[in-house]
């Protein structure tokens, strides 16, 4: 087709060729700088995640704490971080899809003023010639090339992070039936080899000796620094954080049995013994892993008021309010308006520009090559040749300009609703009751924040662009992928000592199974509606075609303007229509995290001054339960029932009971973290009056499962930075955290995910630091030692003594010499009290 161009009309033809080729490096260079830019958002977008994830597992203790605003902090600083790539991304893809207006008119431009300025009078013919080739050239070199070579680029990146991934060193695990250990367990102490084999063995010592660590080097989850181990033998671990896996409760009792049938299987046909006795079995809580999984599945059975919702998977179109609250939620209608306007405005230029060279043709058609005649043409018309050049010329500029500002401003929206979605959702999600995330898996809540935020960052704007102009399963069926994969890291040390690898498996290909054919299902359709779509293009062009036949009036450049357009309809209009099925499918993103800017909302943080109480509130901290009850939905059944009891100011009180009891509901009671029924008084005042920051930020508490995020230590303990340096140290010294010879450096010692490189009782001292350094009038401990050795057990009465004499003290325990000190110990057993001398 070039060298009949070239044929019909010279260089002109190939200068305009070569300035949609001259283009091509430009591109290529943008398309790389997306990518990087692409890397460095996927690069942002995965500490963000990560922080969520760490709010998610934390949620609990977060709103205990009052720590919602320090958090929003740090998620905006991320999110800002993320925003600032995704712009630049952004901007250079608007620039990238506006060459798609901007080559082939000036292409066309460049070769008709050249052509009628050095060889000869355009025809009719030669332009709509000219407009078929550059319409398909730029569908190419503009649209399908840039759009392949952004796509390899960040299909580079994807697939380097893979890589990285897929070759991190692997876990070697023990497979026989001793433990042989030739190594330095600690440090200047002399090597010693010790061999563990058909006996009880108990591992002791002070909290961060490294008690666990040898556990998980007995599992091969660490690496020896000296030495050797050899473990042979099936090993049992019961993990100090206990972990379920996401599924239904029938489904993990299913997988237990089996797991301890096959288990039972091996050992019968390896050994001929009828038992379990030879299998090694660590236990750094004493409770066996499966007798733990049992009891929890029992007790849920048997009293279960809950259940995980199942994510709705909706049909049919995304309603027309989910569009409006998208544009409107960081902008204005007037701003609206004004991008609308833009489109128009760009679609109108580029319009004009056709028609202009369309007249300026039949103009050129007719004339004869006799200035006399041409001049009486010209003049006939009002205007001259330079004249139409100057008009067409303008036309193309505004064209380009009017494009890229309309992008540039198309993109500004999106991401100015992009982050006021995000905020809205995370405000949202930190202020939602506690039931909303016992109902809803945490990785089902990540997905939302990770896979649906990154299409409405991302994908959704670009396809809109396109647009401008139903699938919902796909996104459903990514959630369970997200969530089985959350869990599953969490208890990789359970999860590959019980050898239930090939189970977890299993379940995850089940979950991407479903997910990729969600997907498949996406692709072929979307293939064959732009086959069909072709299809009714051509039948549009053939009855085009034969309506200018059957019409004898119509000037030939109106017909050469009919039948290019409807030509260049072909792709357009393909493209435009997949572009409008992917943006309503992109549009399912914002529809759910839409659903998550409107979920129930607890109530209010902060109340008015006249209702707010005194600032030194609680004085005396006395607490009275009257006719309590409490559930964990509003339509659920009460955990407690009818409470009665009172505590005085500075009183020590144990509640004791056995597990599923009801006693770490008294604390969510205190917190307001469910839904009560009655009375609960706090020095006279009734806790439901207030504001729930006005409540909690009063009450000290050390969890059961303590909880370290991400980041400096001294963020961990004061991340409001109320407190000095020097009280801050003080406290980690109370509990014998603190190096003296780290000094305040100690205070910025990094915090790993989830506290991870600290141990179970170093992460409970810290809790106990965080109380210290608060020193409230009520201090609640929720089995707050049930995870620690003996000696911090000591430790920690001993700094509760010592720092919290004047203070009123509950604490919740099923080991009655965790509460021995206390001035009155009481058991809670079927939701009721009973005091006990």
């Amino acid at each position: 087709m070039t060298v009949y161009l070239y044929r019909e009309m010279g260089m002109p033809a190939v200068y305009g060729a070569l300035i949609v080729v001259a283009a091509v490096p430009f591109q290529i260079y943008l398309g790389t700088s997306t990518a990087f830019y692409r890397s460095d958002t996927a690069l942002k977008s995965d500490e963000r995640v990560k922080l969520m994830k760490e709010i998610i597992m934390g949620i609990e203790v977060i709103k205990m704490y009052t720590w919602e605003a320090p958090f929003r902090n740090i998620i905006d600083t991320v999110r800002r971080q993320e925003i600032l790539s995704i712009k630049m991304s952004s901007y250079i893809r608007g620039v990238i899809m506006s060459f798609i207006m901007f080559t082939a008119r000036f292409s066309i431009f460049i070769t008709v003023l050249l052509y009628v300025t050095y060889v000869d009078r355009i025809t009719v013919e030669n332009v709509f010639f000219l407009t078929c080739y550059y319409n398909i050239m730029r569908q190419t070199m503009t649209l399908f090339f840039p759009q392949a070579v952004g796509q390899i680029a960040e299909m580079h990146v994807a697939i380097q992070r893979i890589r990285d991934f897929l070759m991190s060193e692997e876990c070697h695990l023990p497979t026989r039936d001793q433990i042989s250990t030739d190594n330095k367990f600690r440090k200047k102490k002399p090597k010693k080899r010790v061999t563990i084999s058909s006996s009880l063995t108990t591992i002791i010592g002070a909290v961060g000796s490294g008690k666990s660590t040898i556990l998980h080097m007995m599992l091969s989850e660490l690496p020896t620094s000296s030495g050797s181990m050899k473990v042979t033998g099936n090993v049992s671990y019961a993990s100090q954080d206990p972990w379920l896996f996401v599924g239904e409760i029938l489904e993990q009792e299913l997988a237990i049995i089996q797991l301890m049938q096959d288990k039972t299987r091996e050992v019968r046909e390896e050994e001929s013994t009828p038992n379990l006795q030879s299998q090694s079995m660590l236990l750094p809580s004493a409770v066996s892993l499966t007798r733990r999984h049992l009891s929890i599945i029992l007790g849920i059975s048997s009293c279960a008021d809950q259940e995980l919702e199942a994510e709705a998977q909706a049909t049919g179109r995304v309603r027309g309010s989910v569009y409006k609250e998208y544009f409107l939620a960081g902008t204005s209608y007037i701003y609206v308006f004004i991008v609308c306007m833009m489109f128009n405005l760009a679609q109108f230029f580029a319009s004009a520009s056709d028609f202009w060279i369309s007249r300026w043709s039949l103009i050129e058609d007719h004339l004869t090559g006799d200035p006399t005649i041409d001049n009486l043409i010209w003049s006939q018309g009002g205007l001259y040749r330079n004249h139409y050049v100057v008009i067409f010329g303008i036309l193309t500029i505004a064209t380009v300009a009017v494009a890229l500002f309309r992008a540039f401003l198309f993109f500004s929206l999106c991401m100015k609703s992009s982050i006021k979605l995000h905020d809205q959702m995370f405000d949202c999600i930190s202020q939602s009751p506690m039931s909303f995330f016992h109902a809803n898996p945490s990785g089902r809540i990540l997905n939302r924040f990770s896979k649906d935020m990154g299409a409405v960052d991302e994908l959704l704007p670009q396809a809109m662009l396109d647009c401008f102009q139903d699938i919902y399963i796909y996104s459903s069926a990514r959630s369970p992928v997200f969530g089985h994969v959350n869990a599953t890291v969490l208890g990789l040390a359970t999860i590959r000592s019980f050898g239930a690898q090939q189970l977890l498996t299993q379940e995850f290909d089940r979950h991407q199974d479903l997910h990729s054919a969600a997907w498949y299902l996406f692709i072929t359709c979307s293939r064959a509606f732009g086959y069909f779509l072709d299809i009714i293009c051509l039948l549009f062009i053939i009855c085009v075609t034969f309506s200018c036949l059957m019409k004898t009036d119509i000037e030939g450049s109106n017909v050469g303007l009919v039948i290019t357009q409807s030509i260049s309809l072909t792709g357009i209009f393909q493209w435009g229509m997949r572009q409008s099925a992917e943006m309503e499918n992109q549009m399912t993103s914002v529809e759910r995290v839409l659903e998550y800017t409107k979920l129930p909302q607890e109530p209010a943080l902060k109340i008015g001054a006249d209702k707010a109480p005194p600032e030194d509130w609680p004085s005396e901290g006395a607490i009275q339960f009257d006719n309590l009850s409490l559930k964990y939905t509003p339509d659920g059944n009460y955990v407690l029932h009818k409470l009665n009891f009172d505590v005085r100011p500075q009183e020590k009180i144990g509640i004791v009971g056995r597990t599923g009891a009801g006693k770490s509901s008294i604390i969510q009671a205190m917190f307001r973290l469910a839904y009560l029924d009655g009375s609960l008084r706090i020095d006279g005042i009734d806790i439901s009056t207030i504001g729930l920051h006005d409540l909690r930020e009063k009450i000290s508490i050390i969890p059961q499962e303590p909880v370290l995020f991400s980041g400096t230590l001294r963020k961990n303990l004061d991340p409001f930075n109320e407190f000095p340096d020097e009280l801050l140290l003080k406290a980690l010294n109370n509990v014998e955290l603190l190096n003296i010879e780290e000094g305040v450096g100690a205070l910025y010692k990094q915090v790993s995910e989830c506290g991870t490189n600290f141990s179970v009782g170093e992460r409970q001292l810290v809790c106990l630091a965080r109380a210290i350094v608060r020193n409230e009038r009520i201090l609640l401990l929720d089995e707050a030692t049930a995870n620690v050795d003996a000696q911090t057990d000591a430790l920690i009465q001993t700094a509760i003594r010592l720092h919290f004499s004047g203070c009123t003290v509950i604490t919740i325990a099923h080991r009655l010499n965790t509460v021995i000190d206390s001035d009155k110990v009481s058991s809670h057993y079927n939701s009721l009290l009973f005091n006990s001398p």
